[in-house]
């Protein structure tokens, strides 16, 4: 009977040893998957941030800076309603990629003017 209740103590303690380990892996688990979802929502604010850094660049370049913010933001929704328009989309899209290359060319030209 003595054997009995010690192997059942030795069970005891296999199985609250087991789960020690299983709990320290568990929570080694969640402190990844914690660092994991920081690391994402930190990767998506900085890529939201330099989106809208971008957008700041462009409405400059377009002379929007200085323009007032409410008439700015009923121009932006106006824009977004002319967009849906192919015709109107793609028209915008060659002048603004045309002003870009121009830009970029220019800038280019002046590293190569300045060496």
């Amino acid at each position: 009977m003595g054997g009995f209740v010690g192997t059942i103590a030795d069970e005891l303690r296999e199985l609250q040893e087991r789960k020690k380990r299983t709990d320290l892996r568990l929570r080694e688990v969640e402190r990844k998957m914690q660092q994991l979802e920081k690391s994402s929502s930190e990767k998506t604010r900085k890529e939201r941030n330099r989106d809208l850094i971008a957008i700041g660049a462009l409405a400059e370049i377009a002379g929007l800076r200085g323009i007032d913010r409410g008439a700015l933001l009923g121009g932006f929704y106006a824009l977004r309603i002319e967009l849906d328009n192919a015709q109107n989309f793609q028209r915008w899209k060659e002048i603004g990629d045309a002003e870009m290359f121009r830009r970029e060319q220019a800038r280019k030209n002046k590293i190569a003017n300045s060496s």
